[in-house]
């Protein structure tokens, strides 16, 4: 029969809660969630309804720009936010991950 040693579970079960504490985080930040590839279909110009219709409702947004999730297969890109004057697209940037 072995002895339960509760130091030794204590230093097993650790890295364990850890691991799964992690995994929500990156989860529950968006991260490995849905990656719009349809946004870098926006352009300046569009109307704010040509973009929700392209890309979707964003994942925050400020007054005046929307930011979406984004990858695109061999970049660093993580993000685009679009920026909107007079309801049309003025200002398209890309977010990378460093």
């Amino acid at each position: 029969m072995t002895m339960y040693d509760p130091a030794e579970m204590k230093g097993r079960i650790r890295p364990l809660i850890a691991s799964a504490a992690l995994v929500v985080v990156i989860v529950a930040a968006g991260c490995g969630g849905h990656k719009a590839s349809s946004v870098f279909s926006v352009k300046k110009g569009m109307t704010q309804q040509q973009v929700r219709k392209v890309a979707g409702a964003p994942y925050t947004r400020t007054p005046n720009c929307w930011l979406y999730h984004a990858s695109k297969k061999g970049t660093s890109i993580d993000a685009m936010r679009f920026c909107f004057k007079s309801g049309r697209v003025s200002l398209v940037q890309t977010g990378i991950h460093l």
